[in-house]
């Protein structure tokens, strides 16, 4: 049966067919991911920017020893959202306020990891020698913003 020019034919367009939507199906989603990557870092860079804005101005506002610390909390608070998260390091790189630290103004179920910054991979890509004793399920984008105060 194999032996009829219509049957090789057939499994010959089939086979090309297979290939050509395998390789179509490739580009898609190689495309796919590629654009989903770029615009998560773009959303990134612009949100710690506004970050970075909203951080500057509450530190004008504070005054005293802590003004620092109650600028990073309050800047935080404002820009608290799902899967998220904030950390402002000191120059020696040791945490002074992250989002993780400060209370929720209305509860919500955060589906960030709770030991997020004190994971391995997250220091390690911080820059971060300290030693870490937790981990992290999952993966993360992570966008850094250097800042002069």
């Amino acid at each position: 049966m194999v032996d009829s020019v219509r049957v090789r034919l057939t499994l010959w367009y089939t086979a090309v067919l297979a290939v050509v939507l395998v390789a179509l199906s490739l580009i898609t989603y190689f495309i796919f991911w590629q654009s989903t990557v770029q615009r998560t870092d773009v959303n990134l860079a612009e949100l710690s920017n506004a970050f970075l804005t909203t951080l500057d101005a509450e530190i004008s506002d504070q005054s005293g020893p802590d003004a620092f610390k109650l600028a990073g909390q309050v800047a935080v608070t404002e820009h608290r959202f799902r899967d998220h998260v904030f950390a402002i390091f000191d120059a020696k790189g040791n945490i002074v306020v992250s989002s993780q630290e400060v209370p929720l103004a209305a509860p919500a179920v955060d589906s960030v990891p709770a030991g997020l910054l004190s994971s391995d991979s997250f220091l390690a890509r911080s820059g971060v020698t300290k030693p870490a004793t937790g981990g992290s399920r999952g993966s993360f984008r992570q966008a850094e913003k250097p800042a002069r105060w």
